[in-house]
Protein backbone atom coordinates (compact mmCIF):
# COMPACT_ATOMS: atom_id res chain seq x y z
CA UNK A 1 0.00 0.00 0.00
CA UNK A 2 2.75 2.47 0.91
CA UNK A 3 4.78 1.50 -2.18
CA UNK A 4 1.95 2.82 -4.35
CA UNK A 5 2.63 6.31 -2.96
CA UNK A 6 6.28 6.34 -4.15
CA UNK A 7 6.63 8.50 -7.27
CA UNK A 8 10.40 9.02 -7.60
CA UNK A 9 13.77 8.05 -6.12
CA UNK A 10 17.05 9.88 -5.74
CA UNK A 11 20.22 7.80 -6.20
CA UNK A 12 23.46 9.14 -4.71
CA UNK A 13 27.04 8.24 -3.91
CA UNK A 14 27.83 9.27 -0.36
CA UNK A 15 30.47 9.22 2.36
CA UNK A 16 28.37 7.09 4.73
CA UNK A 17 25.36 4.79 4.88
CA UNK A 18 23.41 7.73 6.29
CA UNK A 19 24.07 9.78 3.13
CA UNK A 20 26.76 12.15 4.43
CA UNK A 21 28.05 14.52 1.70
CA UNK A 22 26.01 12.86 -1.03
CA UNK A 23 26.24 13.55 -4.78
CA UNK A 24 23.21 12.71 -6.92
CA UNK A 25 23.51 10.37 -9.90
CA UNK A 26 21.34 10.16 -12.98
CA UNK A 27 20.80 13.90 -13.43
CA UNK A 28 18.00 14.16 -10.87
CA UNK A 29 15.25 12.07 -9.33
CA UNK A 30 14.20 9.05 -11.36
CA UNK A 31 10.67 7.81 -11.96
CA UNK A 32 9.27 5.07 -9.75
CA UNK A 33 9.79 1.73 -11.47
CA UNK A 34 13.21 2.68 -12.83
CA UNK A 35 15.78 0.36 -11.32
CA UNK A 36 19.06 1.39 -12.96
CA UNK A 37 21.20 4.54 -13.03
CA UNK A 38 24.58 4.94 -14.73
CA UNK A 39 27.64 5.85 -12.73
CA UNK A 40 29.93 7.76 -15.11
CA UNK A 41 33.19 6.06 -16.09
CA UNK A 42 36.22 7.29 -14.12
CA UNK A 43 34.14 8.57 -11.19
CA UNK A 44 36.62 8.83 -8.30
CA UNK A 45 35.77 6.36 -5.54
CA UNK A 46 37.36 8.38 -2.76
CA UNK A 47 35.88 9.76 -0.53
CA UNK A 48 32.64 7.88 -1.27
CA UNK A 49 31.82 4.68 0.62
CA UNK A 50 28.13 4.00 -0.12
CA UNK A 51 25.37 4.17 -2.70
CA UNK A 52 22.21 5.53 -1.09
CA UNK A 53 18.61 5.88 -2.24
CA UNK A 54 16.07 8.38 -1.00
CA UNK A 55 12.44 7.91 -2.00
CA UNK A 56 9.88 10.56 -2.91
CA UNK A 57 6.20 9.94 -2.27
CA UNK A 58 3.07 11.90 -3.00
CA UNK A 59 3.37 13.15 0.60
CA UNK A 60 7.05 14.11 1.04
CA UNK A 61 10.69 13.49 0.11
CA UNK A 62 12.61 11.15 2.41
CA UNK A 63 15.33 13.05 4.28
CA UNK A 64 16.67 10.48 6.76
CA UNK A 65 17.52 6.76 6.88
CA UNK A 66 18.11 6.11 3.17
CA UNK A 67 18.45 2.63 1.74
CA UNK A 68 22.17 2.01 1.25
CA UNK A 69 24.82 -0.46 0.19
CA UNK A 70 28.61 -0.22 0.57
CA UNK A 71 30.66 0.45 -2.56
CA UNK A 72 32.92 -2.52 -3.25
CA UNK A 73 35.48 -1.64 -5.90
CA UNK A 74 37.33 -4.86 -6.64
CA UNK A 75 37.92 -6.80 -9.79
CA UNK A 76 39.43 -10.21 -10.39
CA UNK A 77 39.66 -12.12 -13.60
CA UNK A 78 41.12 -15.45 -14.57
CA UNK A 79 43.12 -15.82 -17.76
CA UNK A 80 44.35 -18.50 -20.13
CA UNK A 81 40.99 -20.29 -20.22
CA UNK A 82 41.30 -23.45 -22.30
CA UNK A 83 39.12 -26.43 -23.16
CA UNK A 84 40.29 -29.53 -25.04
CA UNK A 85 37.27 -31.53 -26.22
CA UNK A 86 37.99 -35.26 -25.85
CA UNK A 87 34.47 -36.42 -26.72
CA UNK A 88 34.54 -37.60 -30.33
CA UNK A 89 30.75 -37.50 -30.80
CA UNK A 90 29.26 -34.63 -32.79
CA UNK A 91 27.30 -32.10 -30.63
CA UNK A 92 28.68 -33.55 -27.37
CA UNK A 93 31.43 -32.26 -25.11
CA UNK A 94 33.80 -33.88 -22.65
CA UNK A 95 37.20 -32.96 -21.37
CA UNK A 96 39.04 -30.69 -18.97
CA UNK A 97 38.60 -26.94 -18.63
CA UNK A 98 41.72 -25.16 -17.32
CA UNK A 99 42.51 -21.57 -16.39
CA UNK A 100 45.06 -19.44 -14.57
CA UNK A 101 43.65 -17.91 -11.38
CA UNK A 102 43.73 -14.15 -10.73
CA UNK A 103 46.93 -12.80 -9.21
CA UNK A 104 45.03 -11.90 -6.04
CA UNK A 105 42.20 -14.00 -4.68
CA UNK A 106 41.66 -11.93 -1.53
CA UNK A 107 38.28 -10.68 -2.73
CA UNK A 108 37.18 -13.81 -4.61
CA UNK A 109 34.28 -15.70 -3.05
Amino acid sequence: ALAALITHAGVYIAQSAAGLYKVQLGGGDIQSGTNAVSLPVDTPKSPFTHIVLYFVSTLAKQTTSPSSTPIVDVYSSCSAVAFLDKDLDNDQLGGTITWSPPSSTAEVT
